[in-house]
């Protein structure tokens, strides 16, 4: 009965972490530009890595991306301070509306080249 627990409370843990480890929101501090150069670099970067990116108003931008079945839709306030990269939606291949399996990495990579387009500034 014992060994059954054990599993058991082994196989929740394994749930739990997996859930965590999709990060939805990356937030970002950058000071020394204008919002101008910060809506720059997140247009530019966002067309390098494949996301369809659109200013939606002033201080938002939206963004969707689709691989191999798998989509993702986010939105991204910025101002001169710093920006955020909020997932909205997904799906993935099988249809289910979870986050994609790559999500997490997507959008860390993306928030990545924001900083390398706004250093090159």
């Amino acid at each position: 009965m014992k060994l059954v627990k054990k599993m058991f409370l082994m196989m929740v843990l394994a749930i739990v972490l997996s859930a965590c480890r999709t990060p939805l929101t990356v937030p970002k501090t950058v000071t020394g530009y204008t919002q101008a150069q910060i809506e720059r670099a997140i247009l530019e970067s966002g067309k390098v890595r494949g996301w369809q990116m659109k200013k939606e108003s002033n201080g938002v931008i939206v963004g969707s991306i689709n691989v191999k079945g798998s989509t993702a839709n986010i939105r991204v306030p910025y101002t001169q301070n710093g920006y955020s990269i909020d997932y909205v939606s997904g799906s993935r291949p099988d249809g289910s509306k979870l986050p994609p399996v790559n999500y997490g990495r997507w959008a860390v990579k993306l928030g990545q080249d924001i900083e390398v387009r706004l250093l090159k500034k």
